[in-house]
This record gives C-alpha cells, structure tokens and sequence, in this order.
C-alpha cells in the first residue's frame, strides 16, 4: 500500500514538472519570420447622385385600377375674386332638352385564359371530379354527432378543402382541385376510423 502511494505521489510530481516545463517553453516560443501588418483598406467609392431632370415636373402614378383624370383639378386662388350682380333674366318658357347622351359603362374585359399544366385538362377534371364524388361521399358517412371536438374541427376541415376544390375545379386549375380533394379524401378516411 506504502508503494502504490509513493508511485502515484511520484506520478503526480511528474506530471507537474512536465506541465511546468511546457508552459516555460511556449512563454519564450517567438513567432518565426517577419511581423504581419494589416493592410490598408481600399478607397471608399461614393456615386455621385444624378442630377434630377428639370424639363419634366415629378408626378406619382395612379394606383392600379383607378383612372387619372383627363385634365389635372383646377388649382383656386387664394382670393376670391369679386363678381359683378348679374341682372335677372326672365325664366324660359320651355326647358331645354338635353342632346347629349349618357355616358356608356365600360366594357367588362373577358378574364384572361387560365394556364393549363397538363398535356390532358379534360383527364385531369375528371380525375379530380371523381375523387370529390368519392370524399364527399365518405364525409356523407360519418355521423357528426359522435364526433369529438377535434373530429368536428377535422370534418368542417374536409367541408372547406371540398368546396375550394369545387372553386378551384371552376376555374379550370384542375391541378389544385386535386390537391384540396386529396386533402379531404384522407381527412374523411380518417374520421370513418374513429
């Protein structure tokens, strides 16, 4: 026991000695070869603004979708100007019948044609037609009452995802249709195994 001791007191003593020894050493280590310097930074480069264009006034456009005015508003002075009374004239014996037409609405431009993804529309609205016949017959199934709170929220869920499909499959993005019917495919397969 007088040994193990005496071994482990001399290991220690050594380990000391070594950790000494290696921190004197890295103290008086020096960095071999010349000194870096860090380099001077580059010239800063500013634009020079450019010059605004003096024959042309600055004038924001009108939002999207509304219509400028022909004719800019008249600007008012900031005095009123004095008017002369005019003297009464006599009232005309009949009223004048007004020759110009009514303005006619504009026409309503036909909505541009929706961008189809696929070599066969007409496949592809059939595909997404039978599987929303199939979902809302599986949600048709399920009894509403027996379901708990979260399969309530699941099948009204399903009910929107079916009637953006239907929205979807109206405007001819077949893609999307079937993307949303899917969705309420599997929300309906879902809740028939509760």
């Amino acid at each position: 026991m007088a040994r193990v001791r005496v071994l482990s007191h001399a290991i220690a003593v050594a380990a000391l000695v070594a950790t000494s020894l290696s921190a004197a050493a890295c103290a008086h280590a020096r960095a071999a070869g010349p000194v870096l310097e860090t380099p001077v930074p580059p010239p800063r480069v500013v634009p020079k603004a450019a010059q605004p264009i003096e024959s042309q006034p600055i004038v924001a456009s009108p939002p999207v979708g509304e219509v400028q005015p022909a004719t800019p508003p008249a600007i008012k002075s900031p005095e009123p100007t004095p008017v002369a009374p005019q003297p009464a004239a006599p009232p005309p014996a009949t009223p004048p019948v007004a020759s110009t037409p009514a303005p006619t609405p504009p026409a309503q431009e036909p909505p541009p044609p929706t961008l189809q993804t696929t070599a066969n529309p007409g496949a592809a609205e059939q595909r997404a037609l039978d599987t929303l016949r199939k979902a809302k017959n599986d949600l048709g199934r399920i009894e509403v009452r027996t379901l708990s709170a979260d399969g309530k929220v699941q099948y009204d869920m399903a009910q929107r995802f079916l009637v953006q499909a239907n929205d979807a499959i109206g405007a001819k993005n077949f893609e999307f249709a079937q993307q949303l019917v899917d969705k309420a495919a599997t929300l309906a397969a879902a809740l028939q195994r509760r």
